[in-house]
């Protein structure tokens, strides 16, 4: 599995389906996702560009999925997008859809990276994003990345299960 940027060390802990992957953006994660994955994004162009998959338009902050509807949800590279406000919901939102036993991987700029107008805003070191993921109900642990671009951006990730 070759990612533009970065992926879990470990590849088994994208395997449980229905996968959701968060921020699907141009696709480039779900297309690796063979099997039951759902892109959703905000972008009616990046779905046109993302192709492949079920790609469903809608916001991390008011997902349009049951409740227990995923095994796994992937948010690569999109809490760096989110203000703290946001996030706050968004993982709300990732906690409801998910099983009891499902798992949270995501990961995002640790530090700011580039500028322009796609920029990510909103930055953040592990420990701020473990304390708003534990206020939600999820439990932790900091995430394996591989990178596969050099110089890669400053990352850092975790998996989280709900509590």
């Amino acid at each position: 599995m070759a990612w533009a940027w970065v992926r879990p060390a470990d590849p088994a802990l994208l395997q449980g389906r229905p996968l959701l992957d968060l921020g699907t953006g141009d696709g480039a994660t779900i297309r690796r996702l063979a099997g039951l994955a759902v892109g959703l994004d905000r972008s009616a162009q990046a779905l046109r560009t993302a192709g492949g998959g079920r790609l469903v338009r809608g916001v991390a902050e008011d997902q349009p999925f049951a409740d227990g509807s995923f095994s796994v949800v992937v948010a690569g590279d999109l809490f760096h997008h989110l203000d703290d406000a946001a996030l706050g919901r968004t993982l709300e939102e990732i906690r409801r859809v998910l099983r009891p036993d499902g798992r949270l991987l995501a990961w995002w700029y640790e530090r700011a990276s580039r500028g322009g107008p796609d920029a990510p805003m909103h930055p953040r070191p592990f420990a701020v994003v473990d304390a708003i993921a534990a206020a939600k109900g999820f439990a932790t642990d900091r995430l394996a990345l591989e990178f596969t671009i050099e110089p890669a951006p400053a990352t850092v990730g975790l998996i989280a299960e709900p509590n």
